[in-house]
């Protein structure tokens, strides 16, 4: 009498189960780094963009009031103040923006003004230059302010 010895083979081995777990984890990794340079970049773009906009912001409202803006940066932030006016009767104005919101590390590195700080005019005249804002990789985003 013949007998009939029959495997089944369902499943995984566990062997073959840790490494599928650990290319997965190798793979994680890998794309971890690459998220993390991502958002860092991608914080600093916000943060470029956001300056921009907030030195357009005050140029046009200091044309809509006939005043005089003052923007000076720090490597953590920026100030927009402006004195009171006893002829109009505005009052004083100072807020400081901090670059924090975006992230640890972004900061200005660099300005290259006429003075330590912009001033924009009533006619939404202001000092051009250059600031630079850099993050905790290197990276740099360039801000150029024009005269007009």
């Amino acid at each position: 009498m013949k007998t009939l010895l029959i495997l089944d083979k369902r499943g995984f081995s566990l062997i073959e189960l840790m490494i599928v777990i650990a290319i997965i984890g190798i793979i994680g990794s890998i794309a971890t780094f690459g998220w993390q340079r991502y958002v860092n970049n991608a914080n600093l773009r916000t943060a470029a963009r956001d300056v921009i906009s907030e030195f357009q912001y005050y140029k046009s409202k200091s044309i809509a009031e006939s005043r005089d803006y003052n923007i000076t940066g720090t490597t953590s932030g920026y100030t927009i103040s402006s004195l009171p006016d006893a002829n109009t009767g505005q009052t004083g104005f100072s807020s400081v923006k901090s670059l924090s919101v975006y992230g640890s590390g972004i900061q200005f590195s660099n300005y290259t003004f006429t003075s330590s700080n912009i001033k924009i005019q009533p006619r939404g005249i202001c000092d051009s230059g250059t600031a630079i804002l850099t993050n905790s990789r290197g990276s740099t985003a360039t801000i150029n302010i024009n005269v007009i």
